[in-house]
């Protein structure tokens, strides 16, 4: 996927995902907004957005532990919270979440 932009700031971005109902939880590590989601299965997995701002726009790139992003911040008690993992990036994604 790519990125999404939109005029406002970094809340209204924010805000946005969010306001998702499928986001339960949500924490921003500085330019990372990490998430804990249900899928429409119900399934719990943590979610990676990637924040930046160009000029007056303000961004974002959604991804989730299933892609295994370079990403760590997520709240290590927030695992607890999610169901197993779909796959083994998201298996070694949790793993290096846990380690740091």
């Amino acid at each position: 996927m790519g990125w999404y932009y939109q005029h406002g700031t970094i809340t209204d971005v924010i805000t946005e995902i969010v306001s998702d109902q499928r986001v339960e939880k949500h924490r921003k590590v500085g330019t990372v907004l990490y998430t804990v989601e249900r899928n429409r299965d119900g399934r719990r997995y943590a979610g990676v957005y990637l924040l930046e701002s160009q000029g007056r726009e303000f961004g974002y790139k959604p991804m989730d532990e299933t892609v295994g992003p370079y990403y760590y911040g997520f709240p290590k008690a927030w695992l607890a919270d999610l169901d197993p993992p779909l796959n083994t990036y998201a298996e070694q994604w949790r793993a290096k979440v846990r380690a740091l």
